[in-house]
């Protein structure tokens, strides 16, 4: 059972899914990442990502980029909260093996 309000989800086993878009190399990537215990993953939208292409807000985006990605929470070693297009509402979060991960909440 899953219910979405805002962008926002709740799953039968704790998880929550938010609407995001991961910003890496220039490049917003448009897609939701699920919220369990012990991990944080996301997934592109590729409906979304159509959209930006079309409205000419994106170009290509390598197909490397687009692969699910999973950071473990346990690895987690600083969160921030910054601003993205001005408005204060992206988290950038530091991982212990160097990752580092820029996420835009819608």
């Amino acid at each position: 059972r899953e219910a979405a309000a805002g962008g926002v989800g709740v799953a039968g086993n704790n998880t929550r899914t938010f609407s995001v878009q991961l910003v890496m190399l220039g490049v917003q990537i448009p897609g939701s990442i699920q919220l369990s215990r012990t991990h944080i993953t996301f997934h592109h939208d590729p409906i979304q990502l159509a959209a930006m292409k079309n409205n000419r807000s994106q170009g290509e985006v390598p197909s490397y980029m687009l692969q699910p990605r999973r950071w473990r929470l346990g690895t987690l070693v600083e969160l921030y909260n910054r601003r993205f297009l001005l408005r204060p509402c992206a988290l950038e979060l530091y991982f212990a093996d160097s990752q580092e991960v820029f996420l835009a909440f819608d």
